[in-house]
């Protein structure tokens, strides 16, 4: 059983919104557009916020197996005999999720490293130690998945957001870091977001990845 890193209250709707566009700190487009976004995803009484039963656990890997099921099965089958979603840095990563009306509707999760001081991609590990050492505090932002019927809402977004914001006030993490396709990397300049160098991963036949480094601070704020 997976068990929750958490040990602080959910963040819920009543937390996140809602948000008016010409609050301060919202002058941006980009964070006009993440108003309407919260706005929308009250409206539609969706909450998000960290993972911490297990049914919000067993509903988060659903979704994952269902969307990697076609074209990114690399990420299933990682633990013989588990389910086929779940992986080993699950148990030392924060998990996050959005519900709607009981159903988890999109999760993800922030990853630490193993206590060996290892990371979910081996590459990872010459490319973080490369960074300054105020820089070295960061989470892996991963396992984004969202359901069918609220892709291109702005739920990713949200969620990336408000576990940004978490991380922050309840972690020693300092920023974030991600290794995304350079397809997905205008989802992160749409948050303003720029990605800051590529990387090829030996362990994914050589494919190259854009490499998403901010602080949380930034991230949260986007």
């Amino acid at each position: 059983m997976l068990k929750s890193p958490f040990r602080h209250a959910k963040l819920g709707p009543e937390e996140l919104g809602p948000v008016k566009a010409g609050s301060a700190g919202l002058a941006s487009p980009a964070a006009i557009t993440r108003a309407q976004e919260v706005n929308d995803m009250l409206a539609r009484r969706v909450e998000v916020g960290p993972a911490i039963s297990v049914r919000d656990f067993e509903q988060s890997l659903e979704l994952r197996e269902s969307s990697y099921r076609d074209s990114m099965q690399h990420l299933l089958h990682q633990i013989p005999g588990a389910h086929p979603a779940l992986d080993r840095f699950d148990s030392v990563s924060y998990h996050f999720c959005a519900r709607a009306r009981a159903r988890v509707v999109a999760c993800g999760r922030l990853s630490r490293s193993s206590p060996e001081g290892r990371w979910e991609i081996p590459e990872l590990a010459e490319l973080i130690a490369s960074f300054p050492d105020s820089q070295r505090r960061l989470l892996i932002l991963n396992r984004g998945v969202v359901s069918a019927d609220l892709r291109n809402s702005g739920l990713l977004s949200i969620m990336l957001h408000a576990g940004s914001r978490w991380a922050l006030e309840h972690t020693e993490h300092t920023s974030g870091l991600a290794i995304v396709s350079p397809e997905a990397s205008s989802f992160y300049r749409r948050l303003g977001i720029d990605s800051v160098g590529e990387i090829a991963l030996p362990s994914r036949q050589g494919r190259r990845y854009a490499v998403i480094h901010a602080p949380l601070a930034h991230i949260a704020e986007r």
